[in-house]
């Protein structure tokens, strides 16, 4: 699926140096008009989540400083997935459903940060290349599918207060 209608340009949140979870641009995300690049999202645009259609809230952008590390996953590394190799954030949550999840973490599905699924050659570690990463957040944590992939939103789970 592909959109051909032009998008505007991301309407980015305040910089910083603080991304847990991100997306490299041209990381393509599944919506409801199709395939879009992240950098061309933008609050309200609706994201196929795996519990359904949510409405995006936000898109970050982080400027990183040089060397900042991240995640490249190569394409078709992770049972047949991504479908191109995609630039993560080490603390990015990736949903794991095949034969890892369970040799790894001993069960069926897991959503390590995709800092821990560096093997060294399929998914390696980089720190030079674009220093721009965009975090999204839907106003809950969720699933949603990034080139294939299933990501974890950059939103935090709510921890009940203790009384």
């Amino acid at each position: 699926m592909t959109n051909s209608t032009p998008r505007p340009t991301a309407r980015a949140g305040a910089k910083t140096d603080a991304c847990e979870a991100g997306l490299a641009p041209g990381t393509t995300v599944l919506t409801m008009d199709g395939a879009i690049p992240v950098e061309f999202l933008n609050p309200g645009d609706r994201i196929i989540t795996r519990r359904g259609v949510r409405k995006l809230i936000a898109v970050m952008r982080h400027t990183l400083p040089e060397g900042t590390p991240r995640v490249v996953v190569s394409a078709d590394a992770l049972g047949g997935k991504p479908s191109t190799d995609i630039t993560l954030m080490p603390g990015q949550r990736v949903l794991v459903r095949d034969w890892r999840a369970q040799a790894m973490w001993g069960k069926d599905i897991a959503a390590p940060q995709a800092a821990r699924l560096v093997d060294g050659q399929f998914i390696r570690t980089v720190t030079t290349g674009s220093q721009i990463m965009l975090s999204l957040y839907l106003g809950a944590p969720e699933i949603i599918y990034a080139d294939g992939l299933e990501l974890a939103s950059a939103d935090k789970p709510k921890v009940a207060a203790k009384a």
